[in-house]
């Protein structure tokens, strides 16, 4: 159960870090 919820919780952080990064890297890439 307690390994689960590690995983929950690692996922919703990987597409709180990609929804960070995408826009920065699409600013990048049109500035650039």
């Amino acid at each position: 159960m307690k390994s689960n919820f590690v995983q929950i919780m690692a996922r919703i952080n990987l597409l709180q870090v990609v929804s960070i990064f995408k826009p920065a890297v699409l600013l990048l890439s049109m500035s650039g």
